[in-house]
C-alpha cells in the first residue's frame, strides 16, 4: 500500500467494546483496542494515501439468525433498544457501507468508527 500510495483498511470492532456487556470482559476490551489501532494507523499511514476505518456491525448472520429463531425472547430483547428495531442484513446493510469505505468516494474518511447497528451504539 505504501509503495502504491493508496490503500483502504477496514477493521471490525463491536458495540460490546464501546458500551460494555456483562460476561464479555475478554472480548470487549479487545474489540475496543481495534478502534485505537485504527486511529494510530490512520495517522501513521495517511501520508501514503492509506485510509483506515472501523465498523461496528450489528448483523443477523446465519448463525445468529438460527440462534434468534430458537430464542425469540433473546432476539426481542436484543432489538428493543435499537432505533430500527431489527438487526442488520450482512448483504444489504453492512456490505454497501464497506464498499463505500473502500471506494475512492471515501478518500477523505479516515480514523472513524461507524456503527452499523441500527442505532444501538451512541458515539
Amino acid at each position: 500500500m505504501r509503495e502504491n500510495q493508496y490503500g483502504r483498511i477496514i477493521n471490525v470492532a463491536s458495540a460490546t467494546g464501546i458500551e460494555g456487556a456483562e460476561g464479555f470482559c475478554a472480548y470487549g476490551p479487545q474489540k475496543e483496542a481495534i478502534r485505537g489501532l485504527t486511529r494510530v494507523i490512520a495517522q501513521e499511514y495517511g501520508k501514503y494515501g492509506i485510509t483506515c476505518n472501523t465498523i461496528c456491525p450489528g448483523a443477523l448472520t446465519e448463525i445468529a439468525r438460527k440462534f434468534c429463531e430458537e430464542n425469540p425472547e433473546y432476539y426481542e430483547a436484543k432489538i428493543a433498544p435499537l432505533a430500527l428495531k431489527r438487526l442488520g442484513d450482512p448483504d444489504l446493510d453492512i456490505a454497501p457501507v464497506v464498499a463505500f469505505l473502500v471506494s475512492d468516494d471515501a478518500r477523505y474518511v479516515t480514523a472513524q468508527t461507524i456503527g452499523l447497528d441500527g442505532g444501538m451504539t451512541k458515539f
